[in-house]
């Protein structure tokens, strides 16, 4: 099966294969006309994989940047475009933590972040989101376990890995960590 998520992957490598076939799969999950968070757009990899997966979601896409050489809004886009893929989603120019003040209601059924890969950052970040992720929603967190951004480990672990009681451990796809609301 062709994917432009897959062939972005092997473009960029901002996403490893098995990382994008896990946001598929979790993708093919969601309800029909359910919330999709995806934080950090990238070149568009994550985007155009829940979208090639399942083009009956609400995707919104949050970045802090309109255009940069690491990604960003436009880059979505031009992915979008570039693969003929129709762009019917939203796009959110803002930092992830404001972004997460909105009204996120009836709730987020997949939560992806892939932002700010600083430990603090990311530990209010979480204190944010999590609680717009609905029962049985997925969360998945990029870079968990990497060489590059070791910190953040600790704040997947503290906030989801060791609290069995809200999360569930779902799979891990390289450095693509994944849990379901319990």
């Amino acid at each position: 099966m062709s994917s432009a998520a897959l062939e972005l992957s092997k473009a960029f490598g901002f996403l490893k294969q098995d990382e994008v076939l896990l946001i598929q799969e979790i993708a093919k999950k969601v309800p029909v006309g359910a919330n999709v968070v995806n934080i950090g757009a990238g070149v568009g990899t994550s985007g155009i994989a829940v979208i090639e997966s399942n083009p009956n979601v609400k995707l919104y896409t949050i970045d802090i940047s309109e255009s940069s050489p690491f990604g960003g809004l436009e880059n979505e886009r031009n992915a979008f475009n570039k693969y003929g893929i129709p762009f019917k989603h939203s796009q959110i120019n803002s930092d992830s933590i404001s972004a997460g003040l909105l009204n996120w209601s009836p709730g987020i059924f997949m939560l992806i972040i892939d932002d700010d890969h600083n430990a603090n950052h990311l530990s209010l970040e979480l204190d944010i989101w999590l609680q717009h992720v609905v029962k049985s929603g997925y969360i998945l967190l990029h870079d968990y376990n990497s060489e590059f951004w070791w910190e953040i480990k600790d704040v997947i672990d503290e906030k989801l890995l060791r609290n069995t009681s809200r999360y569930a451990l779902y799979k891990i796809a390289d450095t693509m960590i994944s849990f379901i609301k319990l």
